[in-house]
């Protein structure tokens, strides 16, 4: 996450399409690098080795589990705070 952020401020003056492409880019790279090194790493229930597809999808899993937490906690502050504040003139 920290690889994206990074990312995303680097290509700050870029148009969105670019930053986009960067930011899927360096996400699909990630999660391939997760899946290489958990490949080998990472063990299932019944203590057998992952591999490849098992460490891609260990990976998607844990990114996809970022991104509801993120969104769990941004909607409701969003909401919280769009209640709250008084809108500009």
């Amino acid at each position: 996450m920290v690889a994206l952020i990074a990312d995303d401020v680097l290509v700050v003056s870029q148009p969105m399409a670019i930053r986009i492409g960067h930011g899927v880019t360096l996400l699909i790279g990630l999660v391939i690098l997760g899946g290489w090194f958990f490949g080998d790493r990472g063990i299932n229930r019944r203590s057998a080795v992952l591999g490849w597809s098992g460490g891609l999808g260990m990976m998607a899993l844990a990114f996809a589990m970022m991104i509801v937490v993120v969104f769990a906690i941004v909607v409701p502050v969003q909401l919280f705070l769009g209640n709250q504040l008084s809108p500009s003139p």
